[in-house]
């Protein structure tokens, strides 16, 4: 992919979209042909919960190797089961990998020991005791449970919203400030990109786009030129994409009785690309600010 794309003539495709919004989806309909030209897929089959089937992280070259073989020696099985030396050679080849599937088990457990994470460390634990991430029954003000997703959707949305704090519209006013400069437009850079991306977290989740951070992680060097001139672009119009505007609210569980909805907090996920662009805006605005002496000195933490 990195090659794919630093192959491209980036120049062109934004001559001919020359609009901040033509140039966002010339940009993203390359992004995700070049996703579907060299990411491999696999199924992701679920069941009949709508639960995908554990899969187990331990797929090293030695398992893999006796995996093939136990699988042929099983092909020939089938067709001669009354063989002693297939049937002797099948179960012998079973129980190595019986025993290379146990190591890289206890080998798996102890990196995540050694790597010190815990993230990692919950994340193994969730996975072995099952699919934690569903949210279960839950009561709702008049004592009745629900378990449809829909109603528990409609749930967490009226607590959330209850809680949630309204934007009053009303923007301070600004007195006896001279300003020693203006910050009227932004302009971005190659190095400003690749300093947004560095500091996105890999292991974060993806937003409405299911683009994760880790695309563009791995894909910083090639794609820091393009998305540098789409985001000075959209600035200088003011263009913002409409998927953007949407986020996915997971209810994350606090503590407590696990069916009240009072018990969780909304966690908001975002385009990764929205996210880029929000800490280049938030950096310029900040040095705008406090260069011009309109923060207060015990401010400056906040960023």
């Amino acid at each position: 992919m990195s090659h794919y794309l630093s192959n491209l003539d980036w120049n062109a495709l934004i001559h001919c979209n020359p609009s901040a919004e033509s140039m966002w989806y010339a940009f993203m309909n390359v992004l995700w042909y070049s996703i579907h030209l060299y990411v491999p897929a696999y199924g992701c089959g679920r069941n009949a919960n709508g639960v995908r089937p554990h899969s187990k992280p331990f797929n090293s070259k030695r398992l893999h190797k006796c995996a093939i073989r136990k699988r042929k020696l099983w092909n020939k099985l089938r067709l001669n089961p009354l063989d002693p030396i297939l049937r002797y050679k099948y179960r012998e080849c079973a129980h190595q990998w019986r025993l290379i599937l146990r190591d890289d088990e206890i080998a798996y457990e102890q990196r995540i020991i050694n790597s010190d994470n815990l993230g990692a460390f919950y994340r193994f634990v969730n996975q072995r005791i099952g699919n934690r991430s569903r949210v279960g029954p839950i009561i709702d003000d008049e004592g009745a449970i629900l378990t449809d997703s829909h109603e528990k959707a409609n749930a967490f949305n009226r607590y959330f919203s209850s809680v949630g704090v309204v934007d009053n519209g009303i923007v301070p006013h600004c007195r006896n400030v001279h300003l020693n400069s203006i910050l009227d437009s932004i302009a971005i850079g190659e190095a400003d990109v690749l300093s947004s991306i560095n500091n996105l977290k890999s292991t974060s989740s993806a937003g409405p786009d299911h683009l994760p951070p880790l695309l563009f992680k791995k894909l910083k060097h090639c794609l820091s030129k393009p998305l540098a001139m789409l985001f000075t672009q959209m600035m200088s119009v003011g263009f913002v994409p409409n998927e953007w505007l949407n986020a996915t609210i997971i209810p994350v569980f606090k503590k407590g009785v696990s069916g009240k909805t009072s018990n969780y907090r909304p966690i908001s996920l975002t385009c990764v690309l929205s996210k880029i662009a929000e800490r280049i805006l938030s950096r310029r605005i900040f040095g705008h600010l406090q260069c011009n002496n309109i923060l207060h000195s015990k401010s400056t933490w906040l960023l």
